[in-house]
Parts: C-alpha cells; structure tokens; sequence
C-alpha cells in the first residue's frame, strides 16, 4: 500500500513537471507576468514619485513596465486589462485615504464609503487607462522614435481627458511627480504641465526601448545592433533631460539675481492666515463670531503701516445668513486703509434661495468685491452620475456654478482668485492671467484630509501654476499646508499641518506673459497631430 502511494505521488511529479515545461504553462506564465505585474509595478512605482515618499526620480522609468507590458500583449483584450488594472490601481493608491474621509466626516460605514471610492474612483480611472491600452495597439508598431513620440502624445491627451470629463479630478498627473528637480520644471513656462508629462513619457519609452532591445538581442550574437540601439536611446534621454534642465537653471538664476537686486520698499507684504478650526466648529453656527474674532486677531500687524494683502482660508465666513453688510463693515473698520483681505464664504444670491461658494475681496476702504467658484467639487458640490455624497453637518451639500472672472480688481492691483480644486486646472488659472492677473491667490480647505498625502498633492498644484504663469502664488488651507510660492516653483515660506499660525512674506505683483499664457496647450494640438499621422501611416500603409 505504501509502494503505491509512493508510485502514484512520483506520478504525479512527473505530471507536474511535465505541465511546468510544457507549452502552455509557459504562456500563461507570461500572460500573467505581462497583464498583472507588470502594469502593478508601473503603477506602485509611480505612486512611490508621489507625496509622501517623493521618489520623484521614478517618474522617469515608472512607466516602462507598463509599456512593456502593452507591447507585448498578445491581444487587444489583455491590452485593456493591463490598462485597467494600472489605472484602478494608481487611482487607488493615490486616493484610498478618501474612505477614513467618508467614514470620519460623512459618518458613512466603511462599506458604503469603500463602494463609492470603487464607483467613483477606481472604477472611471481603470476604464480610462483601459481605453489608452486599446488605443496603443494601433501605434505600437512603428519605428523606435516614432513610437516614443506617438506613446507621449497619446498620455498627454488622456491626462487632458481627466480635465475634460465631469465627474473625474485631474489628481496625480505624471509632470507634478518631478516637482521636487526645481531645474527641470521650468520648462513649464513654455509648455505647461502637459509639455513636462511629454517630456517624462518619451524618457519612459526610451528606457523601454533600451529593455526590449536588451531583452530580444540578449541570446544573439547580434552585438554592434545591441551597442547602436543601447547608445541611441540612451543618448536620447540625456539630451531629452538635459535641455529642459539648462533652461531651467538660467530661469532660476535670473529669479534669484532679480529678487536680490530688489529693495524691501518695491516688495508687497502678505499675510496668510491659518486658523486649523476643525471641520465640524467650521460649520457651529454658534461659533461663528468667535471663529471671526480669531481670524481678526490673527491677522492684526501693529508695527508695519502701508500696503498688504491678508488671505484667510475657504469659507471662513461660512454663514449664509451672516454674511451682509453689517458683516463686511465690521471687518473692514478692523482693516488699515491700505489693507486687502481676501477670504472665503457662503454668497446667497439676492433673487432665490441659491447658494456660491465664493471668495471675497474687502479692502481697508471698505470696497468689497466678490468671486463665486465655478469650477465644483464632484459628489460634493454637485452630483454627477447622481451619485452625491450627501449633506455634511450644517454645511450645504450643493452650490450653483458661478460666472464672475476669476480676477478681483482692486483699483491699483488685479488678483487671480481660485478656490480650493479649482487650482488643478491649468487653463482656468491661465485664463485669469489672460484677464490681467498680477498674482494667484488660491484659497482652500484640505482639513478633510490633512492625515494623508492629499495637502501636500494640492500645494504641488499650485506649484506648478505659478512656474507655467510665472505669477507668485499666495495659498491659504485652514489647517494647512499655506505657502507663498514664488514664480520659479520655490516655496518661500510655509505653514506646518494642524497648525494656527501665520505666514508672513513678501511677494511682487507681475505683469509679464509667458509662452504658455500666450499660446496655452499648444502641447495637446501637436499631440493630437502626431496621433493623427501616426494613424495616417498605418492607413496608408495597410491600403
């Protein structure tokens, strides 16, 4: 009995073996190589570039197993699975934090708040990475420069897609990763954010390059084709790095030069004010006058007279009803003449029951302009896909998209204005530079998530705002992280999370226009020309 359990153990041994060698199992052990860890790899990689870990030097290669794997699918099925799992994935990575959010805020259970980041999240991000999989297949099979300019241009266009469609929010795009090489992004000023993310995909698809050509020729004998392959591409990605990075320093030190040079007298004084009132004492409707008193005794500057500019948080001044102009005359008698604040608050409209989420401008005169957001917050402030997260402690659970131009003018001075999300799209600050802009201000709330990478994810932003417009950029969180942030990218000065403090400084109000103010995303029209000849030559070549 013994002998036959051993024969029938042996048996199946060899059966096993058999099965490991065999064909077969070698196709499913590339297939699950290509369609699982490969895009995963990709997509931790480019999570790790990110806040917190800030391995923003990843961004340049985290994208190659990702291409290699869509290269090397075998069909455009496991190509759209690839897609998906890197973009479900990514997406999950970089927002699994939203489920404490919902559960801590929202008071939502943790299976209702894990179904709508799945719904909402991961779900449309995976669905769009799918389509860029299947879109590759038809541009894949080209010569080596072709291909790198043809996989660039298609990433950037479906970046641009999370700008364009309603219900996604253009987080985590690949050119904020390299934030942190100051010499690098300057480059901004020319092509924007999505010139830096063309960059960085042709360096992917050079490294990828130089993996394939590695990966085929490594049991050949075909040497001086390795050695040409390996110096082609490598040359490419040095030359591709180095000339963004040449400008990049003769623009800093053009900032610098100028800044020294510069007397205290010719620089205007800002205070950003950060009172870290936690969310549910935000929206007390008893605390309100207190909560006013403390921004007011925050922001007093007793022993400097003259010009400045105080940023309080959004809505500060949360209180529809409160919001008159009894209000508006107490702080502005609280203000000196040549005083400005900006600040955020609910707006009622006159007419109807609707409500803004706006900024305020209230001058030291007593002058008061105001700026309704119109750029809102999906499931928040607004419901696409009828799915809306509901209404929040005594907060209101939905606005009206506002009309005003971003951009306050107060008389001497013309103040770019964003709120909070409304700072992760390129063209809208843009525009208020168009309109006259000397400075961005962007106010916000990140307290809902001030225990994850997302403060840090939304100063990035505003970050690179201020390189492609070449604006200083004033940001006020109310628990943080507030900055002033110069026209190179540099922060200046900065806040720490779940701190009351204020940051004081000095900015320039500017007037010139850079290359992408003027020309805008000239990057997306070449783009968009580059895959359509690419499309062209397949055409062409099949008829």
């Amino acid at each position: 009995m013994v002998q036959a359990g051993l024969k029938e153990c042996k048996s199946n041994q060899i059966v096993l073996l058999q099965f490991v060698s065999s064909a077969k199992y070698r196709k499913m052990y590339r297939l699950f190589l290509l369609c699982l860890i490969l895009p995963s790899c990709s997509a931790f990689m480019l999570w790790l570039s990110f806040p917190p870990f800030n391995w923003w030097w990843m961004a340049f290669f985290a994208l190659v197993p990702l291409i290699v794997s869509l290269q090397s699918s075998p069909s455009i099925l496991f190509k759209a699975a690839s897609g998906f799992l890197f973009g479900s994935l990514f997406s999950f990575l970089m927002g699994f934090w939203v489920v404490d959010t919902l559960v801590q805020h929202y008071q939502t259970s943790l299976v209702v708040a894990s179904l709508f980041v799945v719904l909402a999240l991961v779900i449309p991000f995976g669905s769009l990475y799918s389509l860029f999989g299947i879109c590759f297949a038809f541009i894949q099979k080209q010569s080596s420069f072709r291909f790198c300019l043809s996989v660039a241009s298609l990433w950037v266009l479906f970046e641009y897609l999370k700008e364009l469609i309603p219900f996604l929010i253009p987080w985590g795009t690949i050119g904020y990763a390299t934030l942190h090489w100051k010499q690098f992004v300057q480059v901004g000023d020319i092509g924007g954010l999505y010139g830096i993310c063309f960059v960085i995909l042709v360096v992917n698809c050079c490294c990828s390059n130089l993996v394939q050509a590695v990966w085929i020729l490594r049991k050949k004998s075909l040497r001086f084709k390795l050695i040409k392959r390996v110096f082609l591409n490598g040359s490419s990605i040095l030359l591709i790095i180095m000339i963004p990075v040449i400008y990049g320093n003769y623009r800093l030190d053009q900032f610098q030069t100028r800044w020294r040079s510069l007397s205290d007298a010719t620089k205007s004084r800002i205070s950003l004010v950060q009172g870290n009132f936690n969310l549910k004492d935000r929206w007390s409707g008893f605390g309100f006058q207190n909560r006013l008193n403390r921004y007011l005794q925050l922001s007093e500057k007793k022993d400097e007279h003259g010009f400045r500019l105080i940023v309080w948080p959004e809505t500060v001044l949360n209180s529809s009803g409160g919001t008159n102009q009894a209000l508006f005359r107490e702080i502005a008698d609280r203000l000196e003449t040549r005083e400005i604040l900006i600040t955020g608050g609910l707006r009622k409209s006159k007419h109807s029951h609707v409500l803004y989420n706006s900024a305020y401008a209230i001058s030291g005169k007593g002058k008061l302009l105001w700026y309704d957001k119109q750029i809102l917050l999906p499931y928040a402030e607004y419901s696409p896909m009828n799915l809306q997260l509901g209404a929040y402690r005594q907060a209101p659970d939905k606005f009206e998209r506002g009309s005003i131009a971003p951009v306050f003018n107060t008389g001497n001075h013309q103040l770019g204005i964003s709120i909070c999300f409304e700072v992760l799209y390129p063209y809208y600050i843009r525009r208020s530079v168009r309109q006259g802009a000397q400075v961005l201000i962007n106010i916000s709330n990140d307290s809902w998530f001030e225990q994850s990478s997302m403060p840090a994810l939304h100063l990035q932003s505003s970050v690179m705002r201020s390189i492609e417009t070449r604006r200083f950029l004033l940001r006020t969180s109310n628990s943080g992280i507030s900055a002033i942030v110069s026209p190179t990218g540099v922060v200046m000065g900065n806040s720490s999370l779940g701190t009351q403090e204020v940051v004081q400084g000095t900015f320039m109000f500017l007037e010139t226009r850079t290359f992408y103010v003027r020309f805008g995303d000239w990057v997306l029209i070449v783009a968009a020309i580059i895959i359509a000849a690419a499309l062209f030559r397949i055409i062409f070549a099949r008829i």
